[in-house]
């Protein structure tokens, strides 16, 4: 992130889209250290967002930092590569599947897009409303 914002905080221009595991607000056994650097990295996003979109010239369109928070996805590395731990993850996920790529691009190309240049410091959750569920 930071790498490729010295390049568009100069010019006053550009996206950035980071991505945190839903892990990021949830305690999970074994997992502390990774949901810790999760919910770092989603406290860096929101700063970036207010320092970044303070740059000069003004214009209409600035540098926005906005994150993306994903759920279990298919093909990710996690415990829902265990076919019996996928099953069962099935079950508990709203919507009764674990996510894919295509669940993602959407709000990819919509924050990557012109149409954003008022969004900034945002939160976007792909997760099948298991975040929501009790």
């Amino acid at each position: 992130t930071l790498a490729v914002g010295k390049h568009m905080v100069p010019r006053g221009k550009g996206r950035v889209i980071n991505f945190v595991s839903d892990l990021h607000d949830r305690g999970v056994p074994n997992s502390a250290l990774y949901g810790a650097s999760q919910a770092a990295v989603l406290g860096f996003s929101k700063n970036l967002a207010i320092e970044w979109g303070r740059g000069e010239p003004l214009e209409e369109d600035r540098v926005t930092v906005n994150t993306i928070v994903i759920g279990f996805m298919e093909g990710v590395p996690g415990p829902q590569s265990d076919p019996n731990l996928a099953e069962v993850m099935e079950r508990y996920i709203p919507l009764r599947r674990l996510g894919t790529p295509n669940d993602i691009k959407g709000a990819v190309v919509y924050l990557a897009s012109d149409r954003t240049n008022f969004v900034n410091g945002e939160t976007i959750t792909i997760d099948g409303a298991i975040a929501h569920h009790a």
